[in-house]
């Protein structure tokens, strides 16, 4: 592939994404909302190429410094990142990561969009990746849908729901606290 038509197809994808974002948000364009839908962009074209016409796909994690944008954004981050989840339109890997960077954001903020991540219409390791998230941020919370992907259709999501169902019983009964 010629560097003028990869160039093309990047620019492209970032338009793409951009009026996807931009749609799903009313035009609304915070520096957030901005700086997420870059780091987007940019991982989403990592993860894309081309072979002899063939579009490809596969999975390049986000560097430690997109990470660490994303994170220093906090609270800010999750709007945006919540928004890729909710898309009509489910490609995986956008979904996969956004749930990747609210499980990195971390904390209770986060469940909800976790949550979503983890309905039945996404694709398996989105579904897993929520998961984990969910449990990160919060056991207890998390407990019923680890429950739920006990007999969930994907093996993967069945064996390792049972790895983190062991956690909740070796930490024996919830202690109660009085403050």
């Amino acid at each position: 592939m010629s560097g003028r038509l990869l160039t093309a197809c990047l620019l492209a994808l970032v338009l793409l994404v951009r009026f996807a974002y931009a749609s799903d948000h009313g035009g609304r364009d915070s520096g957030a909302n901005v700086i997420v839908r870059q780091i987007m962009a940019a991982d989403l074209a990592r993860c894309s190429s081309s072979v002899n016409g063939v579009r490809l796909f596969s999975y390049a994690p986000s560097s430690g410094t997109e990470v660490a944008q994303i994170q220093s954004l906090g609270k800010d981050a999750i709007p945006p990142l919540a928004a890729y989840i909710r898309r009509k339109h489910k490609d995986g890997f956008t979904q996969l990561l956004a749930v990747a960077f609210l499980a990195d954001i971390g904390g209770p903020a986060t469940f909800v969009p976790l949550k979503q991540a983890f309905a039945p219409d996404q694709w398996e390791v989105t579904r897993l990746a929520a998961l984990y998230g969910m449990f990160a941020a919060s056991p207890a919370k998390a407990k019923p849908y680890v429950r739920r992907a006990l007999i969930d259709r994907s093996g993967l999501v069945r064996e390792r729901a049972s790895e983190l169902w062991n956690s909740y019983e070796q930490q024996g009964p919830p202690q109660t606290t009085r403050g």
